[in-house]
């Protein structure tokens, strides 16, 4: 007779179940026992974040004395987990057992509910795999890291690490750890959730542990200094998460949200410090969808409905409550409603930066962002743009858009001014963010050499061949004449990064790589991230007034550039030869009018309502 296969019982409202991990039995079997327990203040228990991997229930536990089914990865991270989860007090939540799965009407309940269980558990584990490629290297030198790098004050000569108490160039935890940060974990969209709501993380990777306060500082200051080009200088770029770049995310949303729910605990009369103001904070912590939505379109999810699931529980319960949880619903209605949700809770338009780059879904508003998509190479422009933001109201131009979503029609309608005409375009050059660094290098020299090449051709025919190469180096850097005042600087700067690029196409490594002298470090750092972040994916073109800009990978000549009051880039739109309305193309930078308070009074055209369609 076969073995029973675990079967599970109803759920109560209230309720979660818990796994404990026990032993193995002689067949070399996992026995766990598995409990439904009711959510209260003092039930404590530990929560598993980790990656699915395949579907395929390949291998099998015991649970409750049956046969359940789970996935290698799963089985792989319990079976690692279970020396210290045995002789734990505290049981485990884990998605994948204590929902079942085979029930969606649980499955959608329990996903509308995630924070809850997050934010409530004791601690969160980070399972990033089994120990691989010198990983334990890496974990035991996080301290180490951790200690030395906020010590850097800008991205140090690779030959004077050893001075500056870090590993010499050539020791191997440089690979290792460059190897641990680009790990599956961090390119999920769940675990970007998991991470941000827990109160206390562990990140485990084989035998070994670290705090995650430590660990995410070594991601996001071995992105500050640079040094995550020398850890991942002997690898060939997947199309994985850049793990550096992703702690920093999960830093940016805790520290967000914890600052919005004190507020919320102040203006209701607690102190965010006491308990009670604690616990006030981190219930009613939430940040607009759309930013949500922009900073993880980039992470991967099995369920093209997850891309919004996979965020609620970040947001606003009165988000929230407009979009249920379903997995019977049609991806693109559930895409619409998003997008309307979206822009009237953010008044800055924020949701309008997702479409660049993103064929749109037929028969759906070319405003309404094909969310399914994930983005690799086009990265959101900078919060520092002010296109149509003035710090304060005035008559005429406002700090909030001016919206109007309409329930029964799928148009929506905006207020600005139109600024300029696209004239002239250099498609997105590539891959800037995956493959051989050598190769990379090659790309971004030969599309910016291009790229400047156009800009010499521009129609104003009042600026200098000098003044137009600064205008070039201002707008692949998308930078603000009030962010980086000194243009002599700049351009100094922007030589700099051409240097660097062409010692990396002639394949030089390490000390032989240009770097510029320690004065001028600090600006060409700036330079280099601005042209990774702003660059990538998009084109460059010219307009009729002689400006120059980049923005999305659709544009074609003929597009109108509208100021937008209230959004912070400016946004590209396309008239419908038949009618009054316009296509939505995409969010662009256009030197020269990212900056409403400095705007030429001459570009400010009359005040109109655009319908986008």
């Amino acid at each position: 007779m076969g073995a029973l296969e675990f079967q599970y019982d109803k759920l109560p409202r209230g309720y979660i179940r818990l796994l404990r991990v026990e032993r193995f039995d002689s067949a070399g079997r996992l026995e766990c026992s598995l409990k439904s327990n009711e959510i209260t203040d003092s039930l404590e228990f530990y929560a598993l974040s980790y990656v699915w991997g395949s579907d395929i229930t390949s291998r099998t536990i015991r649970c409750n004395s049956k046969d359940l089914p789970v996935t290698e990865s799963l089985h792989e991270a319990l079976t690692a987990l279970q020396p210290s989860l045995a002789g734990d007090t505290y049981p485990i939540w884990v998605d994948a057992i204590c929902i079942n799965q085979r029930d969606d009407a649980e499955k959608e309940r329990e996903v509308a509910h995630m924070d809850d269980i997050y934010r409530r558990a004791k601690s969160v584990l980070i399972w990033l795999g089994l120990a691989a490629r010198n990983s334990d290297i890496a974990m035991r030198y996080i301290e180490n890291f951790a200690t030395a790098l906020p010590k850097l004050k800008h991205p140090p000569r690779i030959e004077d690490l050893e001075k500056l108490g870090l590993p010499h160039k050539d020791h191997p935890v440089w690979c290792a750890i460059g190897h641990l940060y680009r790990r599956n974990w961090f390119g999920r969209l769940w675990t970007f959730q998991e991470a941000v709501l827990a109160t206390s993380l562990k990140v485990i990777c084989g035998q070994e542990t670290a705090d995650w306060e430590p660990f995410c500082q070594v991601g996001s200051e071995l992105n500050r200094t640079q040094l995550f080009l020398h850890a991942i200088s002997n690898q060939d770029l997947k199309d994985v998460e850049d793990g550096f770049r992703a702690v920093s995310y999960v830093s940016w949303a805790k520290m967000y949200r914890k600052m919005v729910g004190d507020d919320l605990a102040k203006e209701a009369g607690n102190d965010p410090n006491s308990s009670d103001g604690k616990l006030f904070s981190e219930t009613a912590a939430h940040q607009h969808f759309a930013s949500l939505l922009l900073v993880s379109q980039h992470k991967l999810c099995r369920d093209p409905r997850d891309r919004v699931y996979g965020m609620l529980s970040l947001t606003s319960r009165e988000f929230r409550s407009k979009i249920p949880v379903s997995y019977t619903k049609d991806p693109r209605k559930l895409y619409l409603e998003v997008g309307k949700a979206c822009l009237e809770q953010d008044k800055s338009l924020t949701y309008l930066q997702l479409l660049a780059g993103k064929p749109r879904l037929p028969g759906i508003p070319t405003w309404c962002s094909d969310l399914s998509i994930s983005l690799r190479e086009i990265l959101p422009f900078d919060v520092y743009l002010m296109a149509g933001c003035l710090e304060a109201d005035t008559k005429n131009h406002t700090s909030e858009a001016t919206l109007r979503t309409f329930p029964d029609k799928e148009r929506i309608e905006t207020v600005g001014f139109r600024a300029d005409i696209v004239d002239r375009i250099i498609p997105p050059g590539g891959p800037f963010r995956s493959g051989p660094i050598r190769d990379r290098a090659a790309s971004r020299h030969t599309w910016l050499k291009c790229c400047l090449e156009l800009a010499k051709t521009t129609r104003n025919k009042d600026i200098s061949k000098d003044d137009i190469y600064l205008a070039h180096i201002y707008t692949v850097t998308a930078n603000t004449v009030s962010r980086v005042p000194d243009g002599q600087a700049l351009k100094q700067a922007y030589e700099d990064v051409k240097a660097y690029q062409d010692s990396q196409i002639k394949g030089l490594a390490g000390d032989k790589l240009f770097t510029p002298p320690e004065d001028r470090m600090p600006l060409f750092t700036d330079a280099t991230t601005q042209i990774y972040r702003a660059c990538a994916g998009r084109a460059y073109f010219t307009t009729v007034g002689g400006r120059l800009g980049i923005g999305p990978p659709e544009v074609k000549s003929g597009d109108v550039v509208v100021v937008v009051y209230g959004a912070r880039p400016v946004f590209v739109l396309r008239e419908r030869s038949e009618s009054k309305a316009f296509d939505f193309v995409g969010d662009a930078f256009v030197h020269g009018l990212m900056e409403l308070i400095r705007t030429p009074a001459e570009a400010i055209g009359k005040k109109e309502t655009f319908c986008i369609v």
